[in-house]
């Protein structure tokens, strides 16, 4: 991960740590320091997207982020890339962006365009990959990519995991690797 700049401590890396806490205490969101904040994730291969969870800070500054525009790249040259949507909701948690299976291997929370200087502050940003559902009575498998640091010296990883969903699942482990399984059953991992 990278952004344009750091203030108070919040580093890019915090952006994908995998804890949505809003609060900015709890040392869990990026924040930038420059008039022309922009965010940035590495998925390390072309990738079919299908939506970004954007979690907001909570305990002050929910708006930071309106108005932000999520790019999806081949580039670090966001400028070069297809818009997904712009970001709209002010705090609750997550605002998901549909990219609708716009193909990049990088995704950018860009506050460049806007017409005032703002700081940009993420508290998790998680990227799901487009996956075609196979249809077996009301379920669907489906095959979600996620963006998590998980390695020993920091670095960043992309993990796969396949469910059978009956709706919509939620993640409930810092790296990716367990699904709710009120509504899925994982049926293996790449």
């Amino acid at each position: 991960t990278t952004q344009s700049s750091i203030g108070h401590g919040g580093d890019a890396a915090r952006g994908v740590d995998g804890d949505t806490n809003g609060v900015y205490s709890s040392s869990t969101c990026t924040h930038t320091a420059d008039s022309s904040p922009w965010w940035q994730v590495d998925l390390g291969s072309s990738t079919l997207i299908d939506h970004v969870d954007i979690y907001h800070r909570t305990d002050c500054c929910q708006d930071r982020a309106v108005g932000a525009r999520i790019v999806v790249s081949d580039s670090s040259d966001f400028a070069t890339g297809s818009l997904c949507d712009v970001l709209r909701e002010a705090g609750g948690a997550p605002e998901r962006v549909q990219c609708r299976g716009l193909k990049g291997r990088y995704v950018t929370v860009d506050l460049t365009a806007t017409e005032t200087e703002r700081i940009l502050t993420l508290c998790e940003v998680r990227v799901y990959e487009l996956g075609s559902p196979l249809h077996i009575g009301p379920e669907h498998v489906a095959l979600v990519t996620l963006y998590s640091p998980s390695r020993v010296d920091g670095s960043a990883a992309v993990q796969r995991i396949r469910a059978t969903c009956s709706r919509e699942w939620t993640l409930v482990s810092a790296t990716f690797r367990e699904v709710d399984r009120s509504s899925c059953a994982e049926v293996g991992m790449s």
